[in-house]
């Protein structure tokens, strides 16, 4: 926080209270510990004759850090006959005991081939068409508003 004018004082508070000269005086950076928090400032160049500034009020949101999580996938048949479909099964699970919620999507090399809710934590998805030898799946959690992205590959091998 910073006034304008020279050599005035900041007076704040954090409960959302109107601040006065009694209030806090603002020294530098304080800590916001409360998900939402309303902070109020004046400045005051004291001596008589001089009021106050108005009150100036921002509100902040205290966002936390997105929960990490683990992403797995596994092939129901690895390997694959060629012509067969696969079905893919991925599992996400965050570092917290809430299970994430969202979606997962499923790629080809860097091709998306589909996308899959997430349902008790688990996504399921049956690809058709894959050719011959190799392929480089991944299973890509993108991730919430409170669970951290991860992703995982693995190669599925496709018979002629």
């Amino acid at each position: 926080m910073e006034s304008s004018t020279p050599y005035a004082t900041i007076y704040y508070t954090t409960d959302g209270s109107r601040p006065t000269t009694s209030s806090t005086v603002y020294s530098g950076p304080f800590t916001v510990s409360s998900p939402m928090t309303t902070v109020k400032a004046i400045a005051d160049i004291g001596g008589s004759g001089f009021t106050p500034s108005a009150v100036a009020t921002a509100v902040y949101k205290v966002v936390p850090k997105a929960i990490p999580t683990t992403t797995t996938v596994k092939s129901l048949s690895n390997p694959s006959k060629l012509g067969d479909p696969v079905t893919f099964v991925a599992t996400v699970t965050a570092a917290s005991s809430a299970t994430p919620t969202g979606s997962v999507t499923f790629k080809n090399g860097a091709a998306p081939v589909g996308t899959a809710p997430l349902v008790d934590g688990v996504a399921t998805f049956t690809l058709s068409g894959l050719t011959a030898y190799g392929h480089s799946i991944t299973a890509a959690y993108t991730g919430s508003a409170t669970n951290g992205a991860s992703a995982v590959g693995f190669t599925q091998e496709v018979t002629p």
